[in-house]
């Protein structure tokens, strides 16, 4: 079965390649299938509108110039989720830190305070437009050594693997991508789709 794993000479394959699939490999595979989401349609907006009509909310991103051991974070407010991306980084990485914390999202990872680990006056910034309370999770340049980072980092690579098996490459490094830096840094590599 294509959707959960690979049948390798030696058995089973799990998404990370080995012989059998870790617990968290195996919530990130049900998450992903319990999608529902046909990924010959993926683009980043219409996978974010998928999302937003499964859970009754909106999703919205904001593109900010954070410090480089910033790459992104997620705030669940009342009525909406935020998922904001360092815009100072290549738009192939703003995707992956976008699907990152979609992936805290939807695996429902316990919400932390995220005043503990942003910057004071990104804190205070938030605090006055989008919610008293931060909760959330935060992506930085440390090391993804908590299972739940290790988890959101799955889900990327879960979803990637869904969009190369239903032949979206091609299509999303093409002029009318989602991605724009996707096509040429795909030709730049010798990829012509």
């Amino acid at each position: 079965d294509r959707d959960s794993c690979a049948w390798s000479g030696t058995g089973l394959v799990g998404i990370a390649g080995s012989t059998h699939m870790t617990d968290g490999e195996v919530r990130v595979q049900a998450v992903v299938d319990g999608l529902g989401y046909d990924f010959r349609q993926f683009t980043v907006p219409h996978f974010i509108q998928h999302l937003e009509a499964l859970r009754a909310r909106d999703i919205i991103l904001q593109g900010v110039s954070f410090d480089q051991g910033l790459h992104g974070f997620w705030v669940r407010a009342d009525t909406a989720d935020y998922v904001f991306f360092n815009r100072r980084t290549h738009e192939i990485h703003q995707v992956h830190h976008i699907l990152h914390e979609l992936g805290h999202m939807m695996l429902r990872h316990q919400l932390r305070d995220l005043a503990a680990f942003l910057p004071p006056a990104i804190v205070a910034q938030l605090r006055a437009s989008i919610s008293v309370a931060l909760q959330g999770h935060c992506r930085r340049w440390d090391p993804h050594d908590t299972p739940e980072e290790q988890e959101a980092e799955l889900f990327v690579r879960r979803l990637q693997r869904e969009i190369l098996l239903a032949g979206r490459l091609a299509a999303l490094t093409h002029p009318d991508t989602s991605i724009g830096g996707l096509g040429r840094f795909t030709r730049s590599l010798g990829y012509d789709g």
